[in-house]
């Protein structure tokens, strides 16, 4: 398996675990179909979604951070 293979699977894996992580409380309450008017609407999109969104934005700076110090070679990455 490629980079580019590992690299898709991951991102088709994160984009179905944040799909799962915004239906865990309530699978019958799912973004349009929802009436705005609901308390599970303030739910998933005030409380869910932000949670998700910064989840993955925290691993992308960690990712992104453990990155730049192998490619600079700092001696905090070096795996010895």
């Amino acid at each position: 398996m490629n980079r580019s293979a590992v690299s898709l699977l991951m991102i088709v894996a994160i984009v179905l675990l944040a799909g799962l992580s915004l239906m865990a409380a309530r699978p019958s309450c799912l973004g349009a179909w929802c009436d705005s008017a609901d308390p599970r609407w303030a739910i998933i999109f005030e409380l869910r979604l932000p949670r998700t969104l910064l989840a993955i934005y925290r691993r992308a700076l960690g990712m992104g951070g453990a990155a730049m110090q192998g490619y600079t070679r700092n001696p905090l990455a070096d795996r010895a």
